[in-house]
């Protein structure tokens, strides 16, 4: 979980696929084994407009987080 306060929403979303890049093409080593990892995220924008209050963010986010699982799904072929 990352939160970027003040980010407009168009690089928060750069970061997100940059981040997801580097952690996606690059294993880690972990006690001299490399790991490879498959990392999916969502980015979601805290707008007054859109989600004046905590609860519609929430609904947001969790609206954004299960479209992810489905893209995942879909992937994977599951």
């Amino acid at each position: 979980v990352a939160l970027l306060p003040m980010i407009p929403e168009d690089e928060a979303k750069l970061a997100l696929k940059r981040h997801l890049r580097l952690l996606n093409t690059e294993p880690l080593e972990i006690k001299g084994v490399p790991v490879t990892m498959q990392v999916a995220g969502a980015a979601t924008n805290f707008d007054s407009e859109k989600t004046p209050d905590a609860q519609s963010f929430i609904e947001t986010l969790t609206s954004d987080l299960s479209e992810m699982v489905v893209r995942i799904k879909n992937i994977h072929g599951l």
